[in-house]
């Protein structure tokens, strides 16, 4: 596994730590000047709820996805054959002949 993810999936990088320094810094950086209290309420204010930094970081991960495929760092595979799995269909599961729609509706019936 990878050391920037932990063991439920979340990505735990040093990116995403901010701390009541990082607050302090950019304030001093602003000519004001803070307490750690006051730069404890500015961390929570910027952090909680914050619907843009949700959408941003989102919009950032389809840029990476896309960006990833067009360098050819990230490989997609088309849709296959809900039944054989051999033939590239254009709907992901979509049988690719009446043969495997067939087979495929009576292993789905035989499921049942």
């Amino acid at each position: 596994m990878n050391r920037d993810i932990d063991k439920d999936g979340y990505y735990i990088g040093n990116e995403l730590k901010w701390s009541t320094e990082d607050i302090l810094i950019r304030a001093t950086d602003l000519d004001i000047n803070l307490t750690e209290k006051q730069a404890e309420s500015v961390l929570i204010a910027t952090f909680k709820d914050n619907e843009y930094i949700m959408e941003m970081i989102g919009e950032v991960i389809c840029g990476v996805i896309n960006h990833m495929i067009e360098t050819g760092a990230l490989e997609t595979k088309p849709p296959m054959c809900a039944h054989c799995g051999d033939i590239e269909v254009e709907v992901e599961g979509q049988p690719c002949s009446k043969h495997c729609r067939d087979g495929y509706i009576a292993d789905w019936l035989t499921e049942k």
